[in-house]
């Protein structure tokens, strides 16, 4: 208890004793305990001088306590001023201490500056009275004219050594910048060089297997021109084939119409098919993000902008199964082509006339797009018994590791024709011929003009390709024309077997009209959002273009188509739809870029922080920082993104 309490405590236990007291008269009068009257009066009297004199005393007692509450404040408050005045004296002898230290090394630098004064006056004046020196003898030895030309001519060279002066201390930190960088391309070279050396090697070892595959070839022919004699010596005039012969290999089936059952069963709409779809690949014991799903089958309604969708990544990560099990679930034919390493050609894939035999070989391919041509029923052997037509199913197929040959090679005329089906009118013979499959029956034997197949959208293309040394990278030829999914390294490993569950089955044959009836063609607009999309597209242009990689309307048309038939994307899944053509068209254009050019590392920047701004998709942006700022190597590598889902191991 402080003073100023203790003080009010005493003040009111006497006013307390002076009201008791007068209480007590009061009641003794009350109650005839009669008094004295007089002896009353001088009580009440003295009572009452003594009550004054409580009261005075208590005013001034109260006085007192303000005066020392003012008091006890105004000492806290000068505690508190010494308290910061001692933090800062600290500060400032902190400072003074720092202060002369400095001064310490003031006076050293300015002793140093006084003696380089003093060299610095010496060599002026020496450079003066040499100046002067030279100016006498060439005034000797000139004429004035002459004389002047000389002066303006050594006052120019000086003013040009002082400028590059100033430049080689300016560039001395961009020296040491260059010599890092030279130092470290210095390394690569040699890398290079240690590459090329072994190329060279290769390339020789080569040049001799080419010279023995001409002469080998050279060999062939001769032989091929020996037997077309004896064919033609034995066959005689009559020996030619007929064309029904010609193509009787095409008419055996591919695709058989008992793989798919008819009837009941089957759902029209499109986002119950994509939840069947999803129920039956987990049920098969596989494991894939909802978005791998979606961003698949989208892909695949693209297929007049993008007739090619490619899955990529490392191998085991269920590439081949996706489009195997999606095609059961939603139930359409499903045909795998093995690709091989030696494939050259576009006979590779669709087949080739066979001189001796006087036939066409057909390829399985063939023989399947024959029975799904939606146009061509008019021909000599669709009637046959074993033959049947299904324009009005569904056929997925898959080019399995198409990268272990060059792509371009076997498949590039085949791509550029489907990608002519677009606008056409299938109905018109001229407006096919551009987008017709052309199959070289022996023409120059028969007379007869080349068979001629049409793809139409009921046929779609899936290719897987594994990524590592004994494979071919896309082109942009490739890539242009297509969606690339690409499957990246899982967060998470299924190490279980995979368990096949039942009741779950395969979806009855899906029609063709019901998948046109998914797909929003180019005249499907967007109910919102077109230009936001077209506002997108604009930026991440601006980006590729600031390091050499543009696309132009093609690629444009085909984001736009993948947008416009995402499911959902009227309900509000716009930029999820963007994030994946971001995934499956951008990034694939900047592989290869050289992460130590600021232009190329400014651009995948952009588009990441783009990704993560406008499209809210942070596991997309969060895979490209980790690609941005990969260690080993200054290329630009993109390995795709994992959402979680994983491919169970097939056993």
């Amino acid at each position: 208890m402080d003073w100023g309490s203790l003080m009010s405590l005493s003040i009111l236990g006497s006013v307390c004793s002076s009201v008791a007291i007068v209480l007590a008269v009061y009641m003794g009068i009350r109650y005839h305990q009669f008094l004295p009257k007089k002896a009353v009066y001088d009580s009440l009297e003295q009572l009452s001088h003594q009550l004054e004199e409580k009261r005075e005393e208590y005013d001034d007692v109260r006085d007192s306590l303000s005066l020392a509450k003012n008091t006890i404040q105004e000492a806290e408050e000068r505690q508190e001023y010494l308290a910061r005045t001692r933090d800062e004296v600290q500060q400032l002898e902190s400072k003074r201490r720092e202060f002369q230290e400095t001064q310490g090394q003031i006076e050293s630098l300015q002793g140093q500056r006084r003696d380089l004064q003093a060299s610095l006056d010496e060599l002026t004046a020496r450079q003066v009275e040499t100046e002067s020196r030279l100016q006498k003898q060439l005034a000797q030895i000139l004429s004035p004219e002459e004389f002047e030309r000389r002066k303006d001519e050594v006052q120019g060279l000086q003013r040009r050594h002082r400028e590059l002066t100033e430049s080689v201390a300016n560039s001395e930190s961009r020296s040491k910048e260059l010599a890092a960088r030279v130092s470290e391309l210095n390394a690569r070279v040699s890398d290079m060089t240690t590459d090329v050396e072994v190329l060279t090697v290769n390339k020789a070892g080569l040049v001799e297997a080419v010279s023995g595959l001409q002469a080998r070839r050279e060999q062939l022919e001769a032989q091929i021109e020996d037997l077309y004699h004896m064919r033609d010596a034995v066959a005689g005039p009559e020996g030619v084939a007929e064309a029904s012969k010609v193509t009787e290999l095409l008419w055996t089936p591919a695709v058989h119409k008992a793989d798919l059952r008819e009837g009941p069963g089957g759902i029209t709409d499109e986002l119950q098919a994509l939840e069947r779809a999803q129920e039956l690949i987990q049920a098969r014991g596989f494991r894939y993000h909802e978005r791998v799903i979606k961003a698949f089958h989208t892909s695949l309604k693209c297929s007049e902008d993008a007739p090619l969708t490619v899955l990529a990544g490392i191998s085991g990560t269920g590439k081949s199964a996706l489009p195997r099990r999606y095609a059961e679930a939603m139930g359409m034919h499903f045909l795998t082509v093995p690709v091989q390493p030696g494939w050259d050609s576009p006979a590779d894939i669709q087949g080739f006339y066979n001189h001796l035999e006087r036939r066409y070989r057909p390829t399985e391919l063939v023989r399947a797009l024959l029975q799904m041509d939606p146009v061509h029923e008019g021909w000599p052997g669709w009637a046959g018994e074993s033959f049947v037509g299904l324009k009005d199913r569904m056929l997925l197929v898959l080019l399995d590791e198409m990268n272990l040959a060059r792509i371009e090679y076997y498949f590039s005329e085949f791509l550029s024709r489907l990608e002519n089906r677009r606008g056409i009118d299938q109905a018109s013979s001229a407006d096919r011929k551009a987008a017709e499959i052309v199959l070289e029956l022996g023409t120059m034997e028969h007379g007869t003009d080349d068979f001629r197949l049409f793809v139409g959208g009921n046929v779609l293309l899936v290719g897987t390709m594994n990524e590592d040394e004994s494979t071919q990278a896309l082109s942009d030829k490739v890539i242009d024309r297509s969606n690339v999914l690409r499957f990246g390294m899982p967060n998470k490993l299924l190490l279980e077997s995979r368990v096949t569950r039942s009741g779950v089955n395969a979806a009855p044959a899906l029609a063709h009209a019901t998948w046109k009836a998914w797909t929003r063609f180019n005249n499907g607009l967007l109910l919102h959002g077109g230009p936001q999309v077209d506002a997108w597209i604009g930026d991440l242009n601006r980006a590729l273009a600031s390091v050499g990689r543009p696309f132009a309307h093609r690629v444009a048309a085909a984001m736009k188509s993948y947008v416009r038939n995402y499911p959902r994307v009227d309900d509000g899944d716009l930029q999820i739809a963007m994030a994946d053509q971001v995934e499956l068209r951008i990034l694939p254009k900047l592989r290869g870029l050289d992460l130590y050019d600021p232009k190329a590392k400014k651009a995948i920047t952009d588009v990441k922080q783009f990704v993560s701004r406008e499209l809210r998709d942070d596991e997309l942006a969060n895979a490209l920082e980790t690609a941005l700022n990969q260690s080993g190597d200054s290329l630009f590598h993109w390995a795709g993104v994992d959402r979680e889902g994983v491919a169970a191991p097939q056993v």
